[in-house]
């Protein structure tokens, strides 16, 4: 093949011959021959599948990242007990001075405790217990114990001679607020929609002021005459004083008079009772009217 067949001087196809007949280009043996250009190589498939790869692991890295920060939020929500501790409350005070007061369903359940230290495990160790059925003496602890309602529409607490609840000693249905009770080996006890604290091992103090329950004169509430108040829009009220707790259930205070809800629909909603050193309060339905 002539080396010539493109023009030395303009790249162009020619004819054979002495002469461009593109450029005009004379005596073609003045030019060196012509060299095609090189054909530019493709990048090598080697250097394509690092690059893919690169890509891959970088995406991976962000989304296992973004995976991780999700499960630890999710994890410390799930983690987070609706008591605030003494320390934590005095430590927090200058930080919430400035910030306008807002009022959620989970804080007014906060204010029900106000010194209590909430280790972070469960069970016998510290005597705090989940919502359950338990057989006592033998998953769970006998003693007395506080159930604190974690969200509406209240707490479900059954204590029972069997398994199948045929025979209750007593029985506590959809009680807002928290509930003393005790139990002994032997029983079986069903709870939903609380917490199980052992008074033992959880120094803790509630508040009849801001939530029904049951309630220790003398601990959470000192002994003396008090005006109630109906709590909540609906559901059924009563106003009873317990001489002492025990496994088969609280035994009332004799001559003492039960409060029903006949005296929270009189005029002003409102009822008086008395209570001493000792002695439990149950407010189902209603609180203690603040002076």
């Amino acid at each position: 093949m002539n080396e010539y067949n493109r023009c030395p001087r303009c790249g162009m196809r020619m004819d054979h011959g002495k002469q461009c007949s593109h450029c005009g280009a004379g005596d073609l043996s003045a030019f060196e021959p012509y060299q095609e250009t090189a054909v530019k190589k493709k990048r090598s498939p080697v250097y394509i599948l690092i690059g893919v790869t690169a890509g891959v692991l970088a995406i991976t890295c962000i989304v296992v990242f973004a995976v991780v920060m999700i499960v630890q939020t999710k994890d410390a929500a799930e983690n987070t007990i609706p008591w605030i501790s003494a320390e934590s409350e005095e430590n927090s005070a200058a930080e919430e001075e400035d910030k306008p007061e807002v009022t959620s369903a989970r804080e007014e359940e906060s204010s029900m405790q106000e010194n209590v230290t909430i280790p972070s495990d469960l069970g016998a160790e510290t005597g705090i217990y989940d919502a359950g059925e338990y057989l006592v003496g033998e998953d769970f602890t006998a003693g007395t114990y506080i159930a604190v309602e974690e969200d509406e529409p209240g707490l479900v607490l059954t204590v029972s001679a069997d398994e199948e609840e045929t025979q209750d000693y007593y029985c506590y249905a959809w009680v807002r607020g928290s509930v003393i009770f005790e139990v002994e080996d032997g029983q079986y006890l069903h709870a939903t929609n609380c917490r199980l604290y052992n008074v033992e091992k959880v120094d803790m103090t509630l508040d009849p002021f801001s939530h029904p329950g049951i309630f220790r004169v003398g601990v959470d509430i000192e002994p003396g005459t008090y005006v109630t108040e109906p709590y909540g829009e609906h559901g059924p009220r009563s106003c009873e004083v317990y001489s002492q707790l025990t496994p088969s259930g609280p035994v009332l205070c004799p001559g003492r008079v039960e409060i029903a809800d006949d005296a929270f629909t009189m005029e002003g909603g409102y009822a008086t009772v008395t209570v001493q050193e000792g002695e439990y309060l149950y407010l189902n339905g209603c609180i203690l009217k603040k002076q």
